[in-house]
């Protein structure tokens, strides 16, 4: 019981049970059991964060990979074509002694190789019919 300073410490106060928050000394147990916590979430947060960043580094090489493919549309797109294999076959000339290549799919001259000459060796395998090699 507390004595009331007014009446001489001779009354009577009443008394309340409340809690309040206030500072607590740790006992070495408790010292002990919250650096075990706190170690456990600095680990976490280390793994956590080497995670993020794998993660990170492999999002950034898709959007590098996307991005890259966004740079090739946009340039067939604006040149309106694209660099395909096309079949194609060469045409001796063995007059002219000239070669054209053409498109199978098209029955164009390829302009881009142009007429180019007869090879020595491309002779040496072509030879008239009647004719044998010595």
């Amino acid at each position: 019981m507390i004595e009331s300073p007014k009446a001489g410490g001779k009354g009577k106060l009443d008394k309340k049970k409340i809690i309040h928050i206030l500072p607590v000394q740790l006992t070495p147990d408790e010292v002990k059991k919250k650096t075990k916590h706190l170690l456990q979430h600095l680990e976490e947060i280390d793994q956590l964060d080497s995670e993020a960043k794998r993660v990170a580094k492999h999002n950034k090489d898709i959007i590098a990979g996307h991005q890259a493919d966004v740079r090739e549309l946009r340039l067939v797109l604006a040149e309106g074509s694209e660099r395909r294999d096309v079949k194609c076959e060469e045409v001796y000339d063995w007059t002219a002694g000239t070669v054209d290549t053409v498109r199978l799919d098209t029955n164009e001259k390829v302009k881009e190789l142009g007429t180019r000459k007869i090879s020595a060796i491309e002779r040496q395998t072509h030879l008239p019919a009647g004719e044998q090699k010595s």
